[in-house]
């Protein structure tokens, strides 16, 4: 194997069923959700980039992109409209959401949690123009951090 990524190896298991610890992850996750979506809002692109460095460059990883395949995804999704969010799109407010756990608690993520136009489980990050469009943002904090880094 071309790689060795153990993140979630070196990841807080982060499940409970305690309210009281549901609530305050929650409220940590939405302090980093909210930072994203300034981001996303301000349309503020090399933060943007610096923000999913690492994400990208782990799914590139194992996905066995070469350098020319990389190079290719980054120019069509920042680089070559420059935008984030596209015309005429604005960023929804964070409303019924519920917080979602996977692999093994390892990484967690705030969905939409209440059925309508947006759809349950959907992101909570989202925003609406033309039509909605959700995008997914997966969490996890490392061993001995008090940090929700973006995985």
């Amino acid at each position: 194997m071309p790689y060795d990524i153990k993140i979630l190896e070196k990841a807080q298991n982060l499940i409970t069923t305690d309210p009281e610890e549901i609530k305050k992850i929650t409220e940590e996750l939405l302090i980093a959700y909210n930072e994203i979506w300034q981001i996303y809002d301000q349309n503020k692109v090399s933060q943007y980039a610096n923000l999913i460095y690492n994400k990208e460059k782990r799914a590139a990883q194992q996905l066995f992109f070469t350098e020319v395949d990389s190079k290719k995804r980054a120019k069509e999704d920042i680089l070559e409209n420059g935008k984030i969010l596209e015309e005429n799109y604005e960023m929804m407010p964070f409303e019924d959401f519920k917080l979602r756990f996977y692999s093994n608690g390892k990484i967690v993520t705030l969905v939409y949690d209440k059925l309508g136009p947006v759809g349950r489980n959907k992101s909570v990050l989202r925003s609406k123009g033309d039509s909605r469009k959700s995008y997914y943002s997966l969490f996890y904090k490392p061993t001995n951090s008090d940090e929700f880094i973006l995985y």
